[in-house]
């Protein structure tokens, strides 16, 4: 889930306040989801969960997932002022074997096998936790339990989603059910593609339900390539499309710290052990800041060969391009 980044005061009716505010709404979020339900009941068990913005494919997992592992089990949030908390939790896909066990599926009980099958660990489903984290911001219930925004307006978000696209669309309806227990109210908004399309690129959303842009699935170690279009160089005013520009930033984000990692990785060769470690950095500032909200991989079955051919993107910077 991806939303339109906002800057203090933006909306009334949305996420206000400070950015520390903002950022802790969509922790707040996060934990008030339960992804062992929504990758079960609402998809059927059928794709890898994964913490960090990059599909956990059996290669990517081994170069991104599986090193960040300890860094997610010791990650801390602060909850409250000097009160923090581990929000990540590593036995998620334990609990999907037992409900596939139920389900009457035969599944392994080694840890690395589970890994494979059902991806990584997610953020645990914690409500107590994530109103903590909204009162301390000035967010309130109402009589009927109903959230209320720091300015005092019943909190409401609006979310837009493509119905032929099933398991974002899926995703989408078992957030509105499980945030509606939090006492959050999501409208989801369904389009047909072009306009799903248009909209997103033009940043005339609040929230989407969409395959991420964080990183995209390349077959190699580098990520420049999948990331560089988040580069602050390429920001878009809202009312304009992203694609004239050649940005990929349809979250409108402008961070000095992805600027660097991206400018970092762009003196380096594709192959330089530096690399994978400067994406290491990319992903833990991205679920730091909960930039966006990932739940599952892409589950298609994609093939790739061995055919690669360097490309020059930039006079000093070639890239090393893998072809599906």
């Amino acid at each position: 889930f991806f939303f339109k980044q906002k800057t203090a005061y933006d909306i009334s009716l949305g996420l206000v306040g400070s950015e520390m505010c903002i950022r802790d709404s969509r922790w707040a979020l996060t934990l008030a989801l339960d992804i062992v339900d929504l990758q079960t009941e609402y998809i059927g068990g059928v794709a890898r969960v994964t913490a960090i913005p990059h599909p956990a494919t059996p290669v990517q997992m081994e170069l991104y997932h599986n090193p960040l592992e300890s860094w997610l089990k010791e990650l801390q949030i602060e909850i409250e002022e000097g009160i923090f908390y581990r929000p990540y939790d590593d036995t998620v896909q334990k609990k999907i074997a037992d409900w596939a066990k139920k389900q009457g599926y035969s599944v392994p009980t080694d840890t690395k096998e589970l890994r494979l099958l059902f991806g990584t660990g997610w953020w645990k489903h914690d409500p107590e936790i994530a109103e903590r984290l909204l009162l301390k911001n000035g967010f309130t219930r109402n009589r009927n339990g109903e959230w209320l925004t720091p300015a005092g307006e019943l909190w409401k978000i609006k979310m837009i989603v493509a119905p032929d696209e099933v398991e974002i669309y899926r995703l989408a309806i078992g957030a509105q059910d499980q945030w509606a227990d939090f006492g959050l109210k999501l409208e989801i908004e369904t389009l047909q593609r072009d306009p799903y399309y248009n909209r997103n690129l033009m940043g005339e959303f609040e929230a989407i339900s969409s395959w991420g842009n964080a990183s995209s699935g390349d077959a190699t170690a580098d990520k420049w390539q999948a990331i560089f279009g988040l580069h602050s160089q390429f920001y878009t005013p809202n009312g304009e499309s992203t694609a004239a520009r050649g940005s990929i930033d349809t979250m409108r984000i402008k961070s000095k710290e992805v600027d660097l990692i991206i400018d970092e990785l762009g003196k380096i060769h594709p192959e330089d052990d530096q690399v994978v470690e400067l994406g290491h950095d990319f992903m833990k500032l991205w679920v730091e800041n909960m930039f966006s909200i990932t739940t599952v991989s892409f589950k298609k079955f994609v093939t790739t060969d061995t055919l690669s051919l360097i490309h020059i993107s930039e006079p000093t910077r070639p890239r090393l391009i893998s072809y599906a």
